[in-house]
């Protein structure tokens, strides 16, 4: 027997509504795992920012304590530039008062430096003899025989020499003779290195 018709039409009405609450449900699931991928995705993005946010956080520090680092090797620099320059200007003090002729030299010979009494027995002023030999700045004759002695010639040991004042003359840049006592010693690092 075949269904009547308001049966059909029931049944038709029925599985219209089921359809339409199947179409909601999927509607809401789809609409669900939309929300939660845009969720995720807002959270992936907030996760990247606070990753960027915390390497440029961490290379501020970084930069930072450079730049402190950086600005005490300065300071200590400036203090070291300043130690060095007081101790040179109370080197060239020290050398400028004494009584006798002093003359310094760089290893290889040169003259750096006279001071006041060296300048007026040789002739020489510092910055005109500056860079100069030292045989040439500092010339002394045997006073018995008239010849030329080598004034510095010592061993690797730095050992000091000294003549009797009434043996040895110093000539100076005029030619003008004058008896003197001389000794030599060479200047040594704290390493013991002749500088």
């Amino acid at each position: 027997i075949p269904p009547p018709d308001s049966m059909v039409r029931l049944l038709i009405v029925k599985s219209g509504e089921a359809q339409d609450e199947i179409e909601d449900a999927l509607y809401l699931l789809q609409e669900a795992g939309r929300i939660t991928a845009q969720n995720k995705i807002r959270e992936a993005g907030g996760a990247a920012r606070n990753v960027i946010l915390l390497i440029v956080g961490v290379w501020v520090l970084v930069m930072l304590a450079a730049g402190f680092l950086a600005a005490l090797v300065m300071r200590q620099v400036g203090r070291t530039e300043n130690e060095l320059q007081f101790e040179k200007e109370l080197a060239q003090v020290t050398l400028h008062s004494i009584g006798d002729g002093v003359i310094t030299t760089n290893a290889a010979g040169r003259v750096e430096y006279l001071n006041p009494v060296a300048e007026r027995y040789t002739g020489w002023l510092t910055q005109d003899a500056r860079g100069k030999p030292l045989e040439e700045i500092y010339r002394v004759i045997d006073e018995r025989t008239g010849r030329a002695v080598e004034p510095f010639a010592v061993d690797a040991a730095g050992s000091r020499e000294e003549r009797d004042a009434g043996s040895v003359r110093l000539v100076d840049r005029n030619g003008r003779e004058c008896p003197i006592r001389y000794s030599l010693e060479a200047i040594r690092g704290r390493d013991g290195r002749v500088l």
